[in-house]
């Protein structure tokens, strides 16, 4: 006797929404970001009962309890260029999911080596004039009343100079 369990797949991708910012004083000062990987989850079941995933800001394999079908997942990876020497704050802003049955949250990151434990955070400093890369890693929850399909969520990268 054989069991076959089928599994109904679910694709998971993110697409990121960028802004350029502006210092309100002084109109030549610029923050510019430019994405590089965006962050995907890969292909999940749908759970039985609720299930998170989550994708790791440095770098490490998908956690959780979710069972990946394929493991195409990917931390964000995005470009922040701007006046060197100046702080500056990040913060996660207008998340969206497209629906009530995912939650996109506990967001985390890295940026020229220093760590980001949450959002929103200030005074980090933007060391370098050519560029740092910023990784975003997130948590993925979602209850069996997610349906079969693509999922592209959203959300704001807000940066400003302090």
């Amino acid at each position: 006797m054989s069991i076959i369990k089928k599994y109904s797949p679910m694709i998971i991708s993110i697409a990121l929404l960028l802004r350029l910012v502006t210092l309100a004083s002084d109109s030549t000062a610029t923050i510019t970001i430019a994405e590089i990987v965006p962050m995907s989850f890969g292909v999940l079941t749908i759970p039985v009962s609720s299930s998170y995933v989550i994708v790791s800001e440095n770098g490490a394999a998908l956690s959780g309890n979710a069972i990946v079908i394929n493991d195409t997942s990917s931390r964000g990876q995005y470009t922040v260029t701007g006046t060197v020497s100046q702080t500056i704050s990040i913060d996660i802003q207008n998340i969206s999911t497209g629906s009530s049955a995912l939650t996109l949250d506990s967001f985390k990151g890295v940026l020229a080596g220093q760590a980001i434990s949450s959002f929103p955070i200030t005074t980090l400093s933007l060391p370098a004039n050519v560029g740092q890369t910023l990784y975003l890693g997130a948590r993925l929850q979602f209850t069996p009343a997610v349906t079969e399909q693509t999922y592209t969520m959203t959300f704001d990268l807000v940066i400003n100079y302090d």
